[in-house]
This record gives C-alpha cells, sequence and structure tokens, in this order.
C-alpha cells in the first residue's frame, strides 16, 4: 500500500523515527538504510530541498513524505527495493521537474499533499518543465 504524507520535524534527526512509525519499520533498519544511502553521496536536491531515501526489502507501505523542518525541507523516499512501487516512483520522478519542486513547496499541509498527489496521479502525461 502507497502512502503519502505531510509532517513537520525541528530538525533532520527527527527523521528516522517519523518514518519508522508513518510506515510501521523497525528503527535501526530505518537509521541503517538512510545512514548507507546517505554516504554514497548528496541527496540534495534544490538548495532547500533533500530526498532522503529508505530503501528496503519486503516492505508493505511505500511511498513519499514531504517533511518542513526548520533547517531544510526533506521528500522522503519510502521503497522496497525488491520490487519498487511503480505509481511512488512515477510521482517522484514528476516531483523532480522544476515544475513539480515548485509544486512540492507551496504544499503547507496533509490534504495540500493528498490535492497533489491526486493531480500527479491521474494526470500520466504531467509535463516535467
Amino acid at each position: 500500500m502507497d502512502k503519502y504524507e505531510y509532517r513537520t520535524v525541528r530538525n533532520r534527526a527527527e527523521l528516522p523515527a517519523m518514518i519508522a512509525q508513518i510506515y510501521n519499520l523497525k528503527l535501526l533498519d530505518v537509521q541503517k538504510s538512510l545512514n548507507e544511502r546517505d554516504a554514497l553521496g548528496s541527496v540534495r536536491i534544490a538548495e532547500d530541498i533533500d530526498l532522503p531515501h529508505v530503501e528496503l526489502p519486503e516492505i508493505t507501505n511505500q511511498g513519499l513524505v514531504w517533511v518542513r523542518s526548520e533547517e531544510l525541507n526533506y521528500l522522503v523516499m519510502v521503497i522496497d527495493s525488491n520490487k519498487p512501487s511503480s505509481e511512488v516512483v512515477d510521482r517522484l520522478k514528476k516531483l523532480l521537474s522544476k515544475k513539480g519542486l515548485n509544486d512540492i513547496r507551496s504544499v503547507q499541509s496533509q490534504s495540500d499533499l493528498d490535492k497533489l498527489m491526486m493531480e500527479l496521479r491521474s494526470n500520466g502525461n504531467r509535463k516535467n518543465n
């Protein structure tokens, strides 16, 4: 099942526990996955947005979490490393466009995110400008 969530945190240190809770994952697995991805290089996709990844095998729930914090914004991808959700991947690709980044920056609530995710789902031909 895919989940798309809006959250706020004080800082990045709060991300692992929040992600573990939302997706019903073990905290240590989330921390390890985030650390492994960070070790590969920058996850910065814009001056104000990082894209942390949680990639784990055999997970039931996959999705994206838009997280606002005082220091930076985060678009967290949670995906099954063996069977990634094509819907999550497709929506992420659309969000990584210039228009998509501008759209996600405007999200201030869960209802804003729900509306954007619905638009991305229903608009398969959305242009990535």
